[in-house]
């Protein structure tokens, strides 16, 4: 097999959710039989999850979690810093020994 082009492994970018996106996905799990793991910890869902129109239960969806990431910015910046730290440390082996398996650059 040919040499790795190491200049082609691309790099991984850790970034906070949009918070469109984010609202779309508790939109969902507030529906499923499982919502009990969002509700146990934030019980302010309880109430949204019982809101019947749907726009009206995306905005509220969506204020809440702007409000938890308020409340949580730096840990969850660290939080973000620091898999972004574990993964620097592991990427080029990964990328490279997929690059191996697939044999492709």
């Amino acid at each position: 097999m040919e040499k790795i082009d190491k200049s082609k492994i691309p790099k991984v970018t850790f970034k906070q959710m949009p918070l469109e996106l984010e609202t779309e996905m508790f939109f969902d799990f507030l529906d499923r039989n499982w919502s009990d793991k969002i509700t146990s910890k934030y019980p302010q869902f309880i109430k949204i999850k019982d809101i019947k129109s749907r726009v009206e239960r995306e905005k509220a969806i969506r204020m809440e979690i702007a409000k938890i990431r308020k409340e949580l910015g730096d840990i969850m910046a660290s939080g973000l810093r620091f898999v972004e730290d574990e993964w620097n440390k592991v990427q080029k082996e990964v990328f490279e020994t997929l690059a191996e398996i697939i044999q492709e650059d």
